[in-house]
């Protein structure tokens, strides 16, 4: 492994879709173990239905990433160990392989 970024989170609030899917694509092409990338849940969108997500999702499936909706964590970002948290609706996080 490289000694670049390990982790790298890009946080998608407030972007039109077609910007969200550039940002999103300059991340997909960073070399980083971890990419988490924020999308929210639309509540800001028409109808508080989501754009960017369902974009999103289409787009890793179509271009052939791993990616799931990671669990969420405590507010400073400590996890329980054994202890299962619900999915976070408002990310996604991308494995490398």
């Amino acid at each position: 492994m490289s000694r670049g970024i390990r982790s790298l989170v890009v946080d998608l609030h407030g972007f039109h879709l077609g910007a969200a899917m550039e940002t999103a694509s300059w991340a997909l092409r960073k070399d980083v173990e971890r990419l988490t990338i924020i999308t929210g849940r639309g509540l800001h969108s028409p109808g508080g239905v989501p754009v960017i997500k369902p974009e999103l999702e289409k787009y890793l499936n179509r271009n052939g990433y791993w990616w799931h909706h990671p669990e969420k964590r405590h507010a400073d970002g400590f996890q329980d160990p054994g202890v299962r948290r619900p999915v976070n609706p408002g990310a996604i996080a991308v494995t490398r392989m």
